[in-house]
């Protein structure tokens, strides 16, 4: 009877493995890792849209009702300071009832954060965009009380995602 069931498990196995998705030519990407006030988010590559358009890189994701952007004005590696034209970073996840979003400003949104983003590697469609980033001190409001300020955090993270146009 041992012998039956081993052989049913190495059978099984043999089959799963066999199923699984090979592309050898896909960039190991890991997603998006964002780390705030003791928590931890991670988005993964397919909830990830990762673009270059006009001199731009672009990231947004959507997990649930949490979701962000980052957006960067260059193609080129190098380290950034957030800015008001196009080096800005926003996120929202649900909290109970009550919403609320983190952005590279604070002072009630008066103020650029400091901090910045470090961009290590910039392939070409299909290749993978990767960096780092530090939002510092972000602003961190409640949106569905008017928008109420909530004061600041440190925001971190880092990213490895699939260049998708």
């Amino acid at each position: 009877m041992k012998r039956y069931l081993v052989g049913i498990i190495a059978g099984c196995l043999l089959v799963l493995s066999s199923c699984k998705k090979s592309n050898d030519d896909a960039p190991a990407t890991d997603g998006i890792n964002i780390e705030f006030d003791g928590r931890t988010h991670h988005f993964t590559d397919d909830e990830v849209i990762a673009e270059v358009h006009n001199g731009v890189i672009g990231l947004s994701w959507l997990k649930g009702n949490t979701s962000g952007s980052l957006i960067v004005e260059t193609t080129a590696t190098g380290t950034f300071q957030w800015n008001d034209n196009q080096n800005q970073f926003a996120f929202t996840e649900p909290e109970g009832y009550a919403e609320q979003h983190f952005s590279s400003y604070h002072d009630d949104g008066l103020s650029v954060s400091g901090g910045s983003i470090t961009i290590t590697k910039v392939e070409n469609a299909g290749g993978v965009i990767e960096g780092s980033f530090v939002v510092e001190p972000a602003g961190k409001y409640r949106t569905s009380a008017g928008g109420e300020y909530l004061g600041t955090t440190r925001i971190t993270g880092s990213f490895r995602v699939k260049h998708d146009q």
